[in-house]
């Protein structure tokens, strides 16, 4: 690791080294607020009607998650609202583990981990043990997701060449000394590892041999070079992978929201869409599909009756009017717009 340690100290400013110390704490710290963001219980009917963007009520090291409660006042005040119901007016309730029969607009979903119904639910995260929601920690975990890349990236960008020759070195080793030739490389049965992890193979086997022998006693080490390990590719790799993995939840988060949807939806669309091509639904699945479909009555106080709708005009009840930009703003507690409000375009349908 000597020329390693050379080689940073060769390159690096001091500005390069204290930016990455910087950006690693900021994603230790993000990384501790998702993890140990608590639950917020607030009234369903008084968060929808007087929606605010609680992240920027927030301390700056705490976050809460909105979570629902019931309040009795509620059973009599939502009826002053556009909400989804079934054919009777009544709306939709949650019972199940710890919710006590509140009321559940469309855009709250139950969470079977934490046993919650949260507001604006996204995803439960298993890296994190907690539930995603927007904007609290949507925007914390978008963030964390779009800088790992960068982090790893700039982390990563001296050892490459590092890297590159201790995997050069480690393959002439491998075919250099007879014991490993004789043995791996020049048998036909290390072909069945496949293209790709037969050198992987093969370059742990020099790793492990440079590993026994004597340093600086033979004729291909010597106390100036740098004695050729696997570890360091093998990190390289792992890291490349943690930067695929979190470059690709970040993206495919923002591309939900980019339609206004969550990830959550997405997953219940694709769902539906699987039982929908089944024949012959046993009565477990038949309910399974209904409770999936999108709401198809709507109570309107300005009519004070019930209003049927398609459930292809419900599905885009929220986001139909609105651009990708306002979509995301929204959600992500940049925007003052309400997101509980249908959009212009139902509720002209609604009310004619």
């Amino acid at each position: 690791m000597g020329y390693l340690y050379v080689q940073l100290n060769s390159s690096d400013s001091v500005i390069h080294v204290g930016f990455l110390h910087c950006l690693f704490l900021y994603c230790v710290i993000t990384h501790l607020r998702l993890c140990l963001a608590s639950s917020l219980r607030l009234p369903v009917y008084q968060y929808v009607k007087s929606w605010s963007p609680i992240a920027r009520r927030m301390p700056a090291l705490r976050l809460q998650l909105p979570t629902a409660c019931y309040t009795p006042f509620e059973d009599d005040a939502i009826y002053s609202l556009v909400y989804a119901c079934d054919p009777q007016g009544i709306p939709e309730r949650c019972w199940r583990d710890r919710c006590r029969g509140h009321w559940k607009p469309p855009k709250m979903r139950h969470c079977r981990l934490c046993g919650e119904c949260r507001f604006f639910f996204d995803h439960h995260c298993p890296w994190f043990n907690n539930d995603i929601v927007a904007p609290t920690t949507l925007l914390p975990f978008l963030v964390l997701t779009g800088v790992t890349p960068v982090l790893v990236l700039l982390a990563c960008r001296q050892l490459v060449y590092c890297t590159w020759i201790h995997v050069r070195t480690l393959w002439h080793l491998g075919h250099e000394v007879p014991i490993l030739n004789d043995w791996f490389w020049s048998n036909r049965w290390t072909w069945v590892l496949g293209p790709v992890c037969r050198p992987l193979v093969g370059l742990f086997l020099a790793s492990f041999h440079v590993e026994a022998s004597p340093y600086g006693n033979g004729d291909i080490f010597s106390a100036s070079d740098p004695r050729p390990t696997f570890r360091l590719p093998l990190a390289l790799l792992l890291a490349c992978i943690l930067s695929i993995i979190t470059a690709s939840l970040c993206l495919s988060t923002m591309r939900q929201l980019w339609y206004g949807n969550f990830t959550v939806d997405t997953e219940r669309a694709r769902s539906l869409a699987k039982l929908q091509k089944r024949v012959g639904l046993s009565p477990e699945h038949q309910l399974k599909k209904r409770s999936l479909e999108p709401p198809e009555y709507f109570w309107v106080p300005q009519k004070q009756s019930v209003v049927h709708v398609s459930p292809d005009l419900s599905a885009h009840m929220y986001n139909d009017d609105r651009s990708w930009m306002s979509n995301i703003r929204r959600y992500l507690g940049l925007s003052s717009s309400n997101p509980f409000e249908f959009s212009p375009k139902f509720l002209h349908l609604l009310l004619k």
